[in-house]
């Protein structure tokens, strides 16, 4: 037996405890059709969800490039005060491990955003070799 589900655009198939939720095979060619239909790139709708994903991406990489910009910085930061303390104080090792997570962190990090402004590209890139050189002076093993 077949009936028609309650906003009538699939039938359902009856079971033996009542209707069932599943569509029967003309039911479910019968939602492909429908979702066809609502998906329609034309649809100001699908415009809409495609533009506010396309803004979350830029902002996002937007916002991660700033933060890689300041990482290194701060990485570089952490590397000059470990510079001036005596090598092998407690201060010493604190700066140098932070300058180290910092740029770990932009290592890991740098891959997963798609840079498009060229001179954020460059800065962290020459502050990348910057960090990585203080690192070694430091006594930092970089592979």
């Amino acid at each position: 037996m077949r009936l028609r589900s309650s906003n009538g655009d699939a039938p359902i198939r009856a079971s033996r405890r009542g209707r069932s939720r599943v569509p029967s095979v003309s039911g479910a060619e019968q939602l492909s059709e429908n979702c066809k239909q609502k998906s329609r790139p034309h649809d100001p709708m699908h415009l809409t969800a495609m533009d506010a994903t396309s803004r979350l991406a830029n902002d996002f990489n937007r916002s991660g490039t700033d933060f890689l910009r300041v990482e290194v910085q701060t990485g570089l930061t952490f590397a000059d005060i470990a510079m001036r303390e005596e090598p092998g104080s407690g201060q010493w090792a604190k700066n140098r491990n932070n300058a180290r997570k910092a740029y770990d962190t932009v290592l890991r990090l740098r891959g997963r955003l798609e840079i498009t402004n060229q001179a954020a590209a460059h800065e962290i890139e020459e502050g990348l070799k910057q960090l990585r050189s203080a690192l070694v002076r430091l006594g930092e093993r970089i592979a």
